[in-house]
């Protein structure tokens, strides 16, 4: 019995032509061009079945995804379609949470430690009334903390130089000083925030050539879901590990983290970054009715920086 039968008979899992053959793809770079409904996570969540099922060590896989609940979602299906010596090596991760075990594992050799802080709301605000005080003595409320930590967040996704914010329309008042003693107070405090993960974890992967190699020798697939909510440095990270096999999903048209640095601008770009990449298309919503997904294509096309890619409605499957 082949995978897909076994998918098919044994789990009830029905796969279209399109994307079996996302599923069946092995090796080398690949972009997986989906729409919305179309069953993106079952493709990516099968495919890791796939190569367990055909004698690939499952510790050889992992799959990086962009929030915490998609990776917990994916783990779920992952255990309802899988016994349980597939489901306990399945690896499912956050991009986060993949390089803080890079992270920690620096410091713990370095005989360093350091506190993972979830929100920098509080910091940014004690140093706006410590050292701004006449100049935001006014307008230091919640909506102008929020725009500073959000700002402070895309600069640091985008790899933006703390001395080029004016050419990135940041427009906030001392904003290189409000960064800069941001990172100060971390420093002086042993404490990071999710940005610093990523950019430290790049620093090492890229500069520390013991980590590079440990990723590359430690998984041969890397599966990336929510391509076009990774930002700058995470396809920087990305591209660092990749070795030249990776298997990419992501929509074009659902981008919705630009504020935070999100950049679907770079799967545009997919086939002049990897040569001879491989680009496969999920076509098939079975999720809304004709009429609606019909309406949403005239407005998704009028967007031109984005692929040309068949949107279609076949809403009498669900699964996804």
């Amino acid at each position: 019995m082949n995978y897909f039968e076994f998918l098919e008979k044994e789990k009830n899992i029905l796969l279209n032509p399109e994307q079996k053959d996302a599923v069946n793809f092995n090796y080398g770079n690949a972009l997986v061009l989906s729409t919305a409904g179309s069953g993106k996570t079952t493709v990516i969540v099968s495919r890791a079945g796939r190569l367990i099922y055909e004698k690939i060590c499952s510790k050889k896989i992992l799959t990086i995804t962009f929030s915490k609940m998609a990776a917990e979602d994916m783990k779920n299906r992952f255990s309802l379609i899988f016994d349980e010596k597939y489901r306990l090596k399945a690896d499912f991760s956050t991009i986060h949470s993949f390089l803080y075990k890079i992270v920690l594992d620096y410091l713990k050799r370095k005989n360093k430690k350091i506190t993972l802080i979830d929100s920098n709301y509080k910091i940014v605000e004690q140093i706006l009334k410590e050292q701004y005080a006449k100049e935001y003595f006014n307008i230091v409320n919640e909506d102008e903390i929020e725009n500073i930590v959000s700002k402070i967040s895309f600069v640091k996704n985008m790899m933006i130089s703390y001395d080029e914010t004016d050419k990135h329309n940041i427009n906030i008042k001392n904003f290189k000083e409000i960064i800069c003693k941001y990172d100060e107070y971390k420093r002086k405090n042993s404490l990071m925030d999710f940005d610093d993960i990523l950019q430290f974890g790049y620093k090492l992967l890229s500069q520390v050539t013991y980590y590079n190699d440990l990723i590359k020798r430690t998984y041969d697939f890397i599966q990336i879901d929510e391509m076009q909510d990774t930002s700058k440095i995470q396809h920087a990270i990305i591209k660092s590990i990749s070795n030249n096999n990776l298997f990419m999903v992501g929509d074009d048209d659902q981008s919705i983290y630009s504020f935070r640095g999100s950049f679907p601008e770079y799967m545009l770009s997919f086939n002049k970054i990897y040569n001879n990449g491989k680009l496969f298309y999920l076509r098939n919503n079975y999720r809304s009715d004709g009429h609606i997904v019909r309406t949403a294509k005239k407005f998704i096309e009028n967007n031109k920086s984005r692929f040309n890619k068949p949107i279609e409605a076949k809403n009498e499957l669900k699964n996804e």
